[in-house]
Parts: structure tokens; C-alpha cells; sequence
């Protein structure tokens, strides 16, 4: 999807780093099995995270192995493909095809190929998630009215998507609790954790928005698109991006720590076994790291490669 939620690499554990990679890796593996190897290029990192949050509301058993990849011959620990990573995969795959269709829409012509290879992937995924795709679509379709009437607020603008990937995780929860000690099983009452479970996930989908909304700001303000915060503040001048949030700079921070603290609330109401600490390191550290680039990059920020002890999304 976009890259913006990874943890903060100056503060992850060996043990951490490994299981992100083999989520990361697993999530890629499972995409060549089901779909083959071009759509392994769909594999991105907030879906990682999405996969992470789901072990833990879903209490899955877990097997690792090692694989080799073809960028990278030296073996990677990596999940065993499994159902709930299958069901990963179709979501992963439905969510980047609305994405590169909402690109197009935008004007963008350089996703055009890859939608059209990832036509029989999401059919597939359609059929067997009829119900994530109808989010999707409610939510992408609901963010287009807003876009198209030109809505001057950054928290309605944002809510759309927020609520796409809130609604799609708890459902997606719901079909893959085996558990008791599941969040959505029907057994269990644990509110609280199933609460703070959707709270982290809407604001996670808040955090996407409004940070991909802020490093596209230049390119929106050329091409006369909607952009929330031109919409807001339509002062966007000679001084570019870098002006810009300067001018703007004490209500975008109070914006990405009001979104960035609630996630951290929800997080501290799940009941965390399996991933926590790597968690905590994305939600807590990574989300205000990535804003630190965000409100420092002079320009569009790179794509990110994630890497131990070596920081490659540096700003440009």
C-alpha cells in the first residue's frame, strides 16, 4: 500500500527485527504461492503490520522456516504459509488494487500493467473475501465523494479510510478466531481488548491517510487534485513543501500525535502475547519516527527499505 507504518530501527531487538522479516517474508512467500511471482511485488509493509495485528487478535499457531529470495540468496526465517496468511494475501491484494485504481482515477498511468496482472488475483480474493471487498469498495467509494465535493477537513477526509481498514481487519479477525483465548471468539467477553483492537486499526488507517496526504503535498498542489490539507490551508506557495509545514507546523503535530497516541491507547488495551514488543516499537516509535521524516523531508519521501541497524529512508 504506502509504507509509513514500519518499526523504528535505532530501538528493535534482534528478536523483533527477525519476526518482522519473517512476517514480511512469509506475507511474499504465500502471495507467489497463491497468486505467483509478480504479485510478490505487491508485498509491502503496512500489510505486514496488519498481518501482526491479527496474530495477536486471533491467536493463530505459528511455524517458521527459512527461505531464499530472489533479491537475496542468503536464508531469511520466514511464517509457514498458513490459512490466516492465505486470507492475508487476498486482502492484501484487494486493498492494492483499489489503490492503484484510485491512482488511475487520480491520473496516475503508472499502476495500469500491474492492475491489469493482479485482474485474476483479485477476482480470486474477491471471491473468497466478497465481504472485505464490499468494504473496500463502501470505503474507497465514500472518500471519493469526499475528494470530488472538495470537503475542507482533514479528520472527515481521513475517517473514510480509517474506518475501511477498521471494519475490514474486525472482520477479518471474526472469520479466523479458532480460539478461546481469541478476541472475537464468541466465548470470550474481553471488550476491552477487542475495543483497543479496532481503536489501534482506525487509527493506523488515519496515520496512512493523512501522512500520505502530507508527502504528496507538491505534487496534489501541480495537478489541481484534492488534497486535505490544501483544502484547509490553501496557501501552498513559491516556498514549497518545506514552507508550507513550517507555516502550518504546530496544528500538523498536534494532528499526527492526537493520531498516534490513540493508536498507542488502543495497543495498551489488547491483551499482547505473541508480537508485543514489536508492536509497541511500530506504534510507539516507528509512527513518530515516521513523522519526524515526514515534517523533515524537503520532498516526496523515498520508498522505504527496512533494514537492522541501518536506517535506508533517511530524508532525501
Amino acid at each position: 500500500m504506502f509504507g509509513y507504518v514500519i518499526p523504528d530501527e535505532d530501538v528493535i531487538s534482534k528478536r523483533d527485527f527477525a519476526m518482522f522479516q519473517s512476517a514480511y517474508c512469509g506475507l511474499c512467500m504465500s502471495t507467489k504461492k497463491s497468486c505467483g511471482n509478480i504479485a510478490r511485488l505487491t508485498t509491502n509493509y503496512d500489510s505486514t503490520v496488519l498481518g501482526l495485528l491479527l496474530l495477536e487478535a486471533t491467536k493463530p499457531e505459528v511455524e517458521f522456516d527459512t527461505v531464499r529470495c530472489i533479491g537475496d540468496f542468503r536464508r531469511k526465517p520466514c511464517i509457514k504459509d498458513f490459512g490466516l496468511w492465505q486470507t492475508l494475501v487476498d486482502v492484501n491484494v484487494l486493498l492494492c488494487r483499489y489503490k492503484m485504481g484510485d491512482d488511475i482515477v487520480d491520473g496516475g498511468a503508472k499502476h495500469r500493467i500491474m492492475r491489469r496482472v493482479l485482474a485474476k488475483p483479485y477476482a480470486r480474493a474477491r471471491e473468497r473475501l466478497a465481504f472485505v471487498d464490499k468494504i473496500i469498495s463502501d470505503g474507497y467509494a465514500r472518500l471519493r465523494e469526499v475528494e470530488t465535493a472538495g470537503v475542507a477537513s482533514v479528520d472527515r477526509a481521513a475517517d473514510c479510510f480509517a474506518v475501511l481498514l477498521r471494519d475490514l481487519a474486525v472482520g477479518v479477525a471474526k472469520n479466523n478466531s479458532d480460539k478461546k483465548e481469541a478476541y472475537y471468539n464468541a466465548d470470550n467477553p474481553d471488550d476491552l481488548s477487542r475495543e483497543g483492537f479496532g481503536e489501534v486499526c482506525y487509527n493506523i488507517g488515519k496515520f496512512v491517510y493523512i501522512a500520505d496526504a502530507l508527502d504528496d503535498l507538491e505534487e496534489d498542489s501541480k495537478a489541481g487534485r484534492y488534497n486535505p490539507f490544501l483544502a484547509v490551508w490553501d496557501d501552498f506557495g513559491k516556498g514549497g513543501r518545506a514552507a508550507y509545514i513550517a507555516a502550518h507546523a504546530e496544528e500538523l503535530k498536534f494532528m499526527f500525535a492526537s493520531v498516534r497516541n490513540r493508536a498507542v491507547a488502543g495497543l495498551n488495551k489488547m491483551r499482547l502475547t505473541h508480537v508485543g514488543d514489536l508492536l509497541r516499537n511500530i506504534i510507539d516509535n516507528g509512527l513518530s519516527r515516521k513523522t519526524e521524516m515526514l515534517f523533515g523531508s524537503k520532498k516526496k519521501l523515498p520508498r522505504p527499505t527496512f533494514r537492522y541497524g541501518k536506517r535506508k529512508d533517511a530524508d532525501a
